[in-house]
């Protein structure tokens, strides 16, 4: 493994991590495959390329400048390559936080309560 690998890997893991413990601001675009994360210089999008016949799933993730210059980027083959097998459940992370799943679920839920108390 390369020592820029090996770092990147690294900040995958604590990003995930910080993932997982819903502490990082990820944001939606206009791509319903694509989230960013907004750091004081630098912007960390995960993007999800769809299956087709020929190939699976897939995942990168691009580390861009202020300037919007791709600095660095990996995808979740060469990550698992490099240890980081969680690439997919980042991105699905990511995008739960980023649409706020966890407000409309609570919200149909709620829909769902009002429903059933109206037939009582």
């Amino acid at each position: 493994m390369e020592p820029e690998d090996k770092k990147l890997v690294t900040v995958l893991t604590r990003l995930y991590a910080k993932t997982k413990a819903d502490v990082v601001e990820w944001q939606p675009s206009e791509d319903a495959n694509l989230f960013a994360v907004k750091f004081s210089d630098y912007t960390i999008s995960l993007v999800r390329m769809l299956a087709t016949p020929t190939h699976a799933e897939s995942f990168n993730l691009t580390i861009a400048n202020n300037d919007g210059a791709v600095i660095q980027e990996m995808d979740s083959s060469t990550a698992r390559d490099n240890g980081f097998t969680d690439m997919s459940d980042l991105f699905y992370r990511a995008r739960r936080h980023a649409v706020d799943l966890d407000g409309a679920l609570d919200d149909i839920l709620k829909d769902l309560d009002d429903l059933s108390d109206g037939k009582s």
